[in-house]
């Protein structure tokens, strides 16, 4: 029986009034307004030391929009260098991973595309991303770490073989 109420109670309040046309036509052109005149931001916008060549690049949604491109601008020695014809993302979600990134300091910008193909909002301020692997010291100082722990662990499984074909003979 009370389950019956609760159901009752869940089915009226899902049954409560909804406004069945949605926002009107003026409030969406005000929304789109808005987006147009603060463009698209990056939730992060500076990236400093980047070790490992990728990140996740994620920014603000825009309601109309169907498609994001991502564009990439490279500084070589203060001088922008730019391979905006080159789209690094191109997709419906407000978030791209960029990897294969080489040492420098790169420039992101991202337009927003509605349904017709056209830019309806693009970002005013690109995100920075400063790369700089791990140096080769380091790299091979790790590798060689790894080798200490694989010929300790050889070591051990050689050893725990011969152990046990020696109690076997016996």
């Amino acid at each position: 029986m009370r389950l019956a109420v609760l159901f009752l109670v869940i089915l009226a309040f899902q049954a409560s009034s909804v406004d069945a046309e949605g926002p009107s036509a003026a409030d969406s052109q005000t929304d789109l307004q808005s987006v147009n005149q603060s463009g698209v931001q990056f939730e992060q916008s500076e990236f400093d030391n980047i070790q490992e060549g990728y990140l996740t690049l994620r920014w603000n949604d825009v309601p109309t929009a169907v498609e994001y491109r991502l564009h990439s601008d490279q500084i070589y020695s203060d001088q922008i260098h730019s391979d905006r014809g080159v789209t690094q993302y191109r997709g419906p979600l407000p978030e791209a991973f960029v990897s294969g990134l080489a040492d420098g300091t790169y420039l992101f910008s991202v337009d927003a595309i509605d349904d017709a193909g056209q830019v309806i909002a693009s970002t005013l301020n690109p995100a920075t991303v400063h790369v700089k692997h791990w140096s080769l010291r380091f790299a091979l100082a790790l590798a060689g770490c790894g080798l200490v722990v694989f010929l300790a662990i050889m070591a051990l499984i050689a050893k725990g073989a011969v152990m046990a074909r020696g109690e076997n003979d016996a």
